[in-house]
This record gives C-alpha cells, sequence and structure tokens, in this order.
C-alpha cells in the first residue's frame, strides 16, 4: 500500500536511518547492524556519526567520495554480513593540535577520535556492565562532554576544513540531550549548533542536518497545524532547487508523520515520487513504502550480451545479487542461492550476478563462476564500485541481494530480511522465504487473471 492509499505511512518499518548519510540525493538511510527500526528523521541517536568528514574519499579511482555513506563501526559491516565498498576519511593527520595554522590544515584525526570516542565510547565485550547499565546522568554527562570538547575543537581550529565535521558531532550530542532533558540551557544550545552550521560556508547537504533539527524544534513549538504545516513547507521549499531536494521531502515527510499530520507526509512523499522517479536511491525507499516501481539496468554478460531490466526478464521472478570475487560473504553465499537456482529454476525463478569486481580482473570472474558452476546470467561492468547500476541505487557494500517480481517490479532491496516478519534477524534462509512467496504470489496472480 502506497502513502496515496493510507492514512498514515509506518515509515519507520520501513526507513532505516543509522546516521547523517552523505548520500547523492540526501536520502539518509542504510541497514540497521541489529535489524532494528530506527524512526525516520534524524533524531541524533547514537548508533552512528556523519561519516564524511570533510572532504571524505572513497576507494582509490572512485568518485564517489563523500555522496555515499558507510556504516561508521566495523563491527556494523559484520554483523550485517557486508562487504563495505566506501571508505571514511576522518581528516588529514594535521600538526601539533596546539599549533593552529592557516586554512586548509584538518582537524588532527586524535582530536576527531577522541571526540568520536565521547560519542561512541569503545564496548569492552568482556565487560557485560557496559554500555547497556551506564546510567542515564553519566550518558547524559558525556554527552555534554563531546559538546564542550567540540567547542574546544572549533576555538582551537577556527579556520580547518574539515570543521563541519566537528560541528555535525555536536550537533547529535546536542540532541540527544535536548531529547533527554527538557531544559531551556540544552535547547539553546542545540539551536546555536544548528545556527554555527547554517552559518558556514558549505554546500546544502552539509547543512540539512541543521534545518531538519530546526524544523523539528518549530513543529514541536508551533501552537497551531498551520504554524507546523509552515514550518515543514519551508523545510522543503528552502533546498528545493539543491542537490538535496529528496532528502529534504523524505525529512519533512518524517516529521509530518510524527506530528500526526498524515495528509501533509503523504504529500511530500507524492512529491518525492512525482520529481525523483529517475533517481535509484529514491526508487529504493519508495519501494520500501510499499510503492511498485521497476528495478531498472543496463547490463553486459560476461560473454558480452547485452541484458536490459526488467523488460529481458519479465516473467520471470529475478534475484538480483551484486557481488565480489574479492568479499568474503559474497562467496558464502554463493551455495545457498546456487541450491535455491536448482529448486526454483523451473517455477520461473532466474537470478542475474552483478560483479563488482575491478577492471582487470575479468578472467578471475570467469574463473569463478565456472569453477563454482554459477548456472545463471553473470554480469560484469569491470568498473567496481562506479558500476552504473550499483551507483545509481546508492549502494555501498557487497553482498546487496533483491528480489524483482514477475512484472519487473522491485519486491525488496534486501532479501535477508524476511518480508513476513521484518523484525526477525536477516539471514540467508530468509531469501527462500521470502522468493517462495512471491514465486507463490505470482502464480495466485496468474490464476485470478
Amino acid at each position: 500500500m502506497g502513502p496515496n492509499e493510507a492514512d498514515e505511512v509506518p515509515i519507520s518499518d520501513h526507513f532505516w536511518p543509522r546516521h547523517w548519510h552523505n548520500s547523492r540525493s540526501g536520502l539518509q538511510y542504510a541497514e540497521p547492524a541489529e535489524g532494528r527500526p530506527i524512526e525516520l528523521a534524524p533524531r541524533a541517536n547514537m548508533l552512528g556519526r556523519q561519516t564524511d568528514r570533510g572532504g571524505g574519499r572513497g576507494l582509490p579511482g572512485s568518485r564517489r567520495g563523500g555522496r555515499r555513506f558507510v556504516p561508521l563501526l566495523a563491527g556494523a559491516c559484520l554483523l550485517a554480513g557486508v562487504c563495505q565498498l566506501a571508505a571514511v576519511s576522518f581528516a588529514q593527520e594535521g600538526p601539533d593540535p596546539t599549533h593552529p595554522t592557516s586554512r586548509g590544515v584538518g582537524v588532527p584525526i586524535t582530536l576527531l577520535t577522541r571526540l568520536g570516542q565521547l560519542l561512541h565510547p569503545p564496548v569492552d565485550e568482556a565487560d557485560t556492565t557496559q554500555p547497556s547499565q551506564q546510567t542515564l546522568s553519566e550518558r547524559l554527562e558525556r554527552l555534554q562532554r563531546a559538546v564542550d570538547f567540540g567547542y574546544e575543537i572549533v576555538e582551537k581550529f577556527p579556520d580547518a576544513d574539515n570543521l563541519l565535521a566537528v560541528r555535525h558531532d555536536m550537533l547529535q550530542a546536542a540532541r540527544s540531550l535536548n531529547d533527554a532533558q527538557t531544559r531551556e540551557v540544552h535547547r539553546q544550545q542545540l539551536i546555536t549548533i544548528c545556527r554555527d552550521i547554517l552559518a558556514a560556508d558549505a554546500p546544502p547537504r552539509q547543512k540539512l542536518p541543521a534545518d531538519v533539527v530546526l524544523a523539528d524544534l518549530a513543529v514541536q513549538d508551533a501552537k497551531t497545524p498551520a504554524q507546523r504545516s509552515d514550518a515543514l513547507r519551508g523545510l522543503v521549499d528552502g533546498y528545493a532547487n539543491t542537490d538535496v531536494a529528496a532528502g529534504a521531502l523524505v525529512n519533512a515527510a518524517a516529521l509530518a508523520y510524527r506530528a500526526k499530520m498524515a495528509e501533509l507526509g503523504n504529500d511530500f512523499i507524492n512529491t518525492l515520487a512525482e520529481r525523483f522517479s529517475d533517481d535509484g536511491e529514491v526508487v529504493r525507499f519508495l519501494a520500501r513504502l510499499g510503492r511498485r516501481l521497476p528495478f531498472k539496468a543496463d547490463l553486459t554478460t560476461l560473454d558480452g550480451q547485452a541484458i536490459s531490466l526488467p523488460d529481458d526478464l519479465l516473467g520471470k521472478v529475478v534475484i538480483v545479487d551484486f557481488w565480489a570475487t574479492w568479499c568474503p560473504q559474497s562467496r558464502r553465499s554463493m551455495s545457498h542461492l546456487r541450491r535455491l537456482y536448482a529448486a526454483h529454476k523451473a517455477a520461473g525463478l532466474e537470478i542475474v550476478g552483478i560483479s563488482l569486481d575491478k577492471p582487470d580482473q575479468a578472467d578471475a570472474v570467469r574463473a569463478y563462476v565456472a569453477e563454482n558452476q554459477l548456472a545463471w546470467i553473470q554480469t560484469y561492468s569491470g568498473r567496481h564500485v562506479d558500476d552504473p547500476t550499483f551507483s545509481h541505487y546508492g549502494l555501498d557494500a557487497t553482498p546487496s541481494i533483491w528480489i524483482i517480481d514477475r512484472q519487473g517490479f522491485i519486491v525488496t532491496d534486501n532479501a535477508l530480511r524476511d518480508l513476513g516478519n521484518p523484525d526477525a534477524p536477516m539471514s540467508l534462509d530468509n531469501i527462500d522465504r521470502n522468493v517462495q512467496q512471491v514465486l507463490q504470489r505470482s502464480e495466485t496472480t496468474a490464476s485470478d487473471d
């Protein structure tokens, strides 16, 4: 059921923000390692933090840079079972922190690391008393220390080229403090940090988080529905002509739903669908809300044949597997996919592998496919993380396993999650259940026709 068909879209059931992402369209979402939903509008949860530390970069030879997002914690990648394809550049190692120099020198990574540890203290797995048993007062004290330390960095490096990374960390800490304690001092602290971010010479995507927070506060303060509507429409209008217009719409919709303004939220989502239906990241988001949108890709097989989705495989239930020979998790999934393909090929299942291997690895991909008897369609662009389909949909890790129905519409962009029970742990076994469900649904639809 799409947003235009419901009184309210349960976005928290579909949208999985982790932290302030700098994706191409401003959409700020990723799969949580724990598989638990987090509310859409990005309140300053402490599961992650800003990934673009001012001039972030992707892998060598990649143009993705700070556009993309990655889970910050290494453990998050392991828990989610993915091979991360984008690197995080925190900052260049600067000079002695006691001797700040001219603009162009970043805040030293040692200081950024210390700030990050205040936001996300290292967890000693052998110590079962942390962090869940930390008292609220201890957590709040730590967050205030993060804000205070951020101000120390700002004072010492006022012209650093990655200072916004510090301010974004301060924003997370300040927002958590404000959410936990309704004290005017915390509210004013939060507003001041937002205004400092907005006053900076920075692109819209780095300012959007601050404007979202201020819009949230304005909605909370509003006395009438008209005032709440004006605050959210102002957020959308302010970014309408920027490269994060989609992100502003998504966040405005989330704030509208939270404020019990479902009609306004649906308007924002419908505008998103109308304006950005060609943006792959938006398509992923809308598909999670139940919109029936096609998976589009122009691919080249390992033997040089062109294949166009969805057109060339209409009538098939298709698994799309973004994978790489060097990714252990991808390799681990192959035997599972091989069994699944053998069991359901006759019923109309097809698999399309999209290899993300590097330009000089075509022979290695062919050898791997032959050795492991991967009998399904295998495609390869040789462009690594700049693979057109991978980039179009805003992906950042392998494996990414999708299911497409017989009509070419996206069923899920994460087949590891049980479609019938989204709260269940992610696993390869869920791919089987999901595929069988889609095959059966397709058969039922065909018989009804």
